[in-house]
């Protein structure tokens, strides 16, 4: 975890699970950006082989920008003062909304990729709100579990 997934702000605590992704995506939307300029150069000099740069540039450069906006940026929020969880998408559209009575920290995996999610009580195989990246490594399935989710716990007791 090279970035901190959470930040406490007052009575919230807000979680990023996919934040250290951000990376990948600058590097994908800057080889989009460098294939649109390839494709630039080859209609002004060749006036030809311009559309296959410019499909790949496009693909990779929306793609990139989609997921950056849909699930980096995507957050989900504790909140003490209303005593609910639920997440937080685009920064303006609140979806999954669990109460803190209801809600329960489950492990999920999807193709052998673990990762921990906040569920209701009552149907705990349902529909969930990932509260952890993929913890494939050891050491940072350990570090997880020793920083974030005892602070996710504590949330859930009060």
């Amino acid at each position: 975890m090279d970035r901190p997934i959470y930040k406490q702000d007052g009575s919230t605590l807000i979680i990023q699970p996919y934040i250290n992704h951000l990376q990948r995506i600058k590097v994908f939307c800057l080889i989009g950006v460098l294939f649109l300029c390839l494709a630039v150069f080859l209609w002004f000099k060749f006036s030809d082989f311009w559309q296959l740069p410019t499909s790949i540039g496009l693909c990779l450069s929306l793609l990139s920008l989609g997921y950056y906006f849909y699930n980096v940026q995507m957050k989900v929020v504790f909140d003490k003062g209303k005593g609910e969880i639920y997440q937080l998408i685009f920064n303006k559209y609140q979806i999954n909304k669990i109460s803190f009575s209801s809600g329960t920290i489950v492990s999920r995996s999807i193709n052998g990729c673990f990762f921990y999610a906040v569920s209701q009580k009552s149907n705990v195989y349902g529909n969930a709100s990932p509260i952890s990246p993929f913890l494939t490594k050891e050491a940072k399935r350990l570090k997880y579990e020793q920083e974030v989710l005892p602070l996710i716990e504590a949330y859930l007791k009060n």
